[in-house]
């Protein structure tokens, strides 16, 4: 049913590299979903809220620290660790985060981390 209710954005080649992996990394003669790491793909069990205490405990110690352009450092590492979460997959990254794709490679590109980028902190 994973496979089924996935939307490859990828398309075939991600299909392809999704059973390859699977293939290597199954302990057993029979694939489970959890053999295929699909970017992006949420499991719709009834799983409890997500508690946001970590992070808010973070984000007051950052004010107290009040570093320099303390959205701009916040808003990077959403990025990075959304991009780096979904395999540096653009579309499903966007969707993750809820935002357009070319939003997203706006702040990819600002914040150097497509190829040929410029970062804020190299301006």
């Amino acid at each position: 049913m994973t496979l089924l209710n996935y939307d490859w954005p990828g398309n075939i080649r991600e299909l392809e590299n999704a059973i390859h992996r699977a293939l290597l990394v199954c302990p057993s003669n029979r694939l489970r979903p959890e053999d295929f790491k699909l970017s992006g793909i949420r499991v719709q069990n009834q799983a409890p809220a997500v508690s946001t205490t970590s992070l808010e405990t973070s984000i007051k110690t950052l004010c107290e620290h009040a570093p320099p352009k303390l959205f701009e450092l916040l808003e990077e590492t959403i990025v990075k660790v959304a991009f780096e979460y979904c395999e540096q997959n653009q579309v499903q990254t966007a969707r993750l985060l809820d935002i357009s794709r070319n939003v997203l490679r706006h702040k990819l590109g600002l914040y150097g981390m497509l190829p040929n980028s410029h970062s804020l902190s190299s301006r």
